[in-house]
């Protein structure tokens, strides 16, 4: 609807810049946590801004116009990965990431 109601010549699909790496680094922070620190100053991200579940995640891009990360090859062929599995998910640095505003 947006897309359409722009006049021609000015229309535009997203109103954000994308970023490969950063998409990368937010799924990937408890398995990678150093591609996080790299991007913002050597901190973690703020917690209501890291990634926190897949349902999140999703919910996030259907809604928001300015949400568009993309999944990871590690989503479709986790074999391929190590450590296998959906190991990527899973906080087994026991990385201190913070609280969220929620508590959680």
């Amino acid at each position: 609807e947006r897309y359409a109601s722009m006049p021609p010549g000015d229309a535009f699909m997203y109103g954000t810049h994308y970023s490969a790496p950063a998409f990368v680094a937010y799924f990937l922070v408890r398995q990678r946590p150093e591609l996080n620190l790299h991007l913002h100053a050597g901190r973690f991200d703020e917690p209501d801004r890291l990634f926190f579940s897949v349902r999140e995640a999703w919910a996030s891009v259907l809604r928001s116009t300015s949400d568009v990360k993309e999944l990871l090859p590690h989503f479709y062929c986790p074999e391929l990965h190590a450590p296998p599995a959906a190991s990527f998910l899973v906080n087994s640095l026991r990385l201190q990431l913070g609280c969220r505003h929620s508590g959680e």
